[in-house]
């Protein structure tokens, strides 16, 4: 398997689905842009709960960047057309520009502030003012 991070837009609304055995699954196709203007549509699928979550929460044409593992292979159509790059990723993580605006926003956030623990009876607390000391 190819570990992949695809960049691309949805292609209508991503699809919660059962598999036979039962397992909920979120689905969806990516269109991702390649050379000379061509497009590849992904097939895409996730399992994890968080992961088909984000997932169901996009629309059709919004942009995303997901990440697991790909399977390519060739498509022939029925009619003995030009044969096609068949391809498929399995959803381990995932990225949109409403994801990326959260996580700027957390970086500027003030940090955690400090709790200190309390000095045992008797013990000395030296500060020093010497950085890497």
């Amino acid at each position: 398997m190819i570990d992949a991070l695809i960049s691309g837009s949805l292609v209508g609304a991503p699809q919660e689905k059962t598999g036979a055995s039962g397992k909920p699954y979120v689905s969806c196709r990516l269109r991702v842009p390649v050379a000379d203007g061509e497009t590849l549509f992904v097939l895409a699928t996730a399992f994890d709960a968080g992961v088909k979550r984000a997932l169901a929460a996009l629309g059709p044409g919004d942009p995303v960047s997901l990440a697991g593992p790909l399977k390519l292979g060739i498509w022939q159509p029925p009619d003995g057309g030009e044969a096609r790059i068949n391809a498929s990723v399995i959803v381990n993580a995932l990225v949109s520009p409403y994801h990326v605006r959260r996580k700027r926003d957390a970086m500027h956030e003030p940090p955690a502030r400090e709790t200190r623990q309390p000095v045992a009876a008797g013990a000395v607390m030296v500060e020093d003012d010497q950085p890497g000391f």
